[in-house]
């Protein structure tokens, strides 16, 4: 019987740091309270700077475009154009963009 080594994988417990502005934070806290039952989603425009591996990332969360208010248990949504608008009206043109739920 032949044996293999298993290659044990340690990863260090890191965690980023993570900031969110003002108006977003008060925008995601309005709609937990506004649809408390509801599923929501969007688009989420955030920031980066450092890296993982030097453990000096850094996460800034900006803005939020909403883009469905679903039901109980589901939500969905299609990236549109408009998405770009906006990213230009609000100065986000140098933002990453991720799905915030």
């Amino acid at each position: 019987m032949e044996t293999k080594t298993i290659k044990k994988i340690y990863r260090k417990q890191y965690s980023p740091n993570l900031y969110i502005e003002t108006s977003l934070q008060n925008e995601i806290d309005y709609l937990c309270n506004k649809c408390p039952n509801l599923e929501w989603s969007g688009v989420l425009f955030y920031n980066t700077s450092g890296n993982i591996e030097t453990e000096n990332l850094e996460i800034r969360c900006r803005e939020m475009y909403l883009m469905d208010i679903g039901g109980a248990i589901t939500t969905e949504f299609s990236i549109t154009p408009e998405i770009i608008s906006f990213m230009g009206k609000m100065g986000l043109m140098d933002c990453r963009m991720g799905l915030i739920h």
